[in-house]
């Protein structure tokens, strides 16, 4: 069995992660052959901030500390190769994207690919999260994003590993390359 969890479980940090601690300890106890990827802050939750296309701005809750945002393309990738060779049982994977960056960094990167000015706005947690209701995004969803900002707010979803490569024999997706392939979702 592969388990999906996240960041830093054992810190249990945020309502999610403590959430997939039990699920986590009741695996290693039941006896299966099992397997844990724990990925950072995805790529994906920047397609969520559809201003980015209308205002050339996205708004996350207000995180100042770099982060190695990771595609999920690349957790699918992990876990393809973990349920189709041998060697992996017993294992907790980290997974992180190949560079640890600031929001602000970020927006920089958005702004170089799509040829146009973008920036991010760190907003206040209420504000961030009635925003995010407001474009659509499901109250768990703006929840878990809050939570996991509050938890990384100043730090701790920095490291960069080699997983990703080390596993797949494919380095982890570039935000720019993220970004190029995602060019339609952000105008």
């Amino acid at each position: 069995m592969v388990k999906l969890s996240v960041w830093r479980v054992d810190e249990e940090l945020s309502p999610v992660a403590r959430l997939h601690r039990p699920v986590e300890d009741a695996l290693r106890a039941s006896g299966l052959a099992w397997t844990i990827l724990r990925p950072n802050f995805y790529q994906q939750n920047f397609p969520a901030q559809r201003p980015i296309r209308a205002a050339g701005e996205f708004g996350f809750p207000a995180i100042t500390a770099p982060i190695s945002f990771l595609d999920a393309a690349d957790i699918a990738r992990v876990a393809a190769r973990v349920l189709t060779t041998a060697g992996h049982d017993g294992r907790t994977y980290t997974l992180t994207g190949p560079a640890a960056l600031t929001c602000a960094e970020a927006a920089e990167v958005f702004s170089t690919v799509l040829g146009r000015p973008v920036r991010y706005r760190g907003l206040p947690d209420d504000e961030a999260r009635a925003a995010m209701l407001g474009r659509g995004v499901p109250e768990c969803h703006a929840d878990a994003l809050v939570d996991v900002a509050r938890a990384h707010r100043d730090g701790g979803a920095d490291t960069v590993t080699t997983t990703v490569t080390d596993l797949t024999g494919r380095p982890a997706t570039e935000p720019a390359e993220f970004v190029r392939r995602h060019r339609a979702v952000f105008g």
